[in-house]
């Protein structure tokens, strides 16, 4: 089914720019114009649950999810050190595009920067998907995935981030504070 009239109504989206809308608005949106099999789709997408799915959008995304990550535990293990069996899940096969473009964020210098350069491989990979069906399903489902990055990018706050990763820290090696305001700031 096409959805022309819904696609249309949605504000164009640009990778590194506040949402244009809410996951939630979007969710609105769809839920009354999809039918209810398209509509499905979309929840487990939005859910985290893709693999779940039964489209070809799904199934291609939650594969270039796998192979980014199983490639993130590859250059992660190979930093360390590990030459052990990595616990890697099963993929379709090897995307020279995913390969590379790993491969040039862990040469970034910080991990934000690391995961700028994966979500915008995120980012272009939902868009080529969404050529599968123009003005379908699948082209719904790539705004999804838009929208969902634009919201990580604009919640992300350095005060919070330093939080979370002094938590993180005190709760795996029981310590209190490892990084203060005046650190993360270099003063």
């Amino acid at each position: 089914m096409k959805y022309y009239y819904l696609l249309s109504s949605f504000p164009r989206d640009v990778f590194g720019e506040p949402p244009p809308l809410s996951s939630d608005s979007l969710r609105e949106q769809c839920e009354g114009a999809l039918t209810t099999e398209d509509f499905r789709e979309l929840s487990l997408l939005m859910a985290g649950r893709s693999p779940d799915g039964r489209s070809e959008f799904n199934r291609r995304w939650a594969d270039a999810e796998i192979q980014i990550g199983n490639e993130c535990a590859r250059r992660r293990a190979g930093f360390w050190g590990e030459s052990g069996q990595l616990d890697l899940q099963e993929d379709s096969g090897i995307d020279l595009q995913i390969l590379e473009t790993v491969q040039e964020a862990f040469e970034k210098p910080t991990p934000l920067e690391r995961e700028r350069v994966l979500d915008s491989l995120r980012w272009g990979l939902s868009s080529d998907f969404s050529h599968l069906d123009p003005f379908g399903l699948s082209s719904v489902l790539a705004c999804a995935i838009h929208v969902g990055i634009s919201e990580k990018w604009a919640a992300l706050n350095r005060n919070a981030g330093v939080g979370k990763f002094n938590s993180f820290v005190s709760e795996n090696l029981g310590q209190r504070t490892y990084l203060t305001e005046f650190e993360v700031y270099g003063k």
